[in-house]
């Protein structure tokens, strides 16, 4: 799973700090092996270098918090919504998002299920007629 993007939809549901969005993703896409949580703190400091999480103070242990600036919201909502389609969608790439998606905003799941299925259907539609 993208990591980036697994964080940024566990984001939209509030604040957090790395090991607790570490075990969200984890809960999120079971069948997936654990992310490292040292990456999990990478990406969180890439995402704020590129403007889409910030900090959001501590919690009472001292671990640093991130929220979701308003781009962040942003490419969460998209990417909830939209199946990623570069070429042939990569099936674990796309059970992530459908299941993270499902997790947090059922309805979007069910719109871009469909429209996963739609995509194949027209891609086997295309195989078939070149046979």
């Amino acid at each position: 799973m993208s990591v980036r993007d697994g964080l940024l939809a566990v984001l939209s549901l509030g604040q957090g700090y790395g090991l607790q969005l570490h075990s969200e993703l984890a809960a999120r896409a079971p069948h997936r092996r654990p992310v490292n949580v040292g990456q999990i703190y990478s990406t969180l400091e890439r995402l704020a270098r590129s403007g889409l999480v910030e900090p959001a103070g501590t919690t009472v242990d001292s671990l640093p918090l991130y929220r979701l600036t308003d781009t962040g919201a942003a490419a969460a909502r998209f990417w909830m919504s939209e199946p990623v389609l570069d070429g042939l969608p990569e099936w674990t790439e796309m059970l992530d998002q459908v299941l993270v998606t499902s997790s947090i905003d059922p309805v979007a799941a069910k719109t871009m299920s469909e429209r996963y299925r739609r995509w194949w259907e027209r891609d086997l539609a295309g195989t078939r007629s070149e046979v």
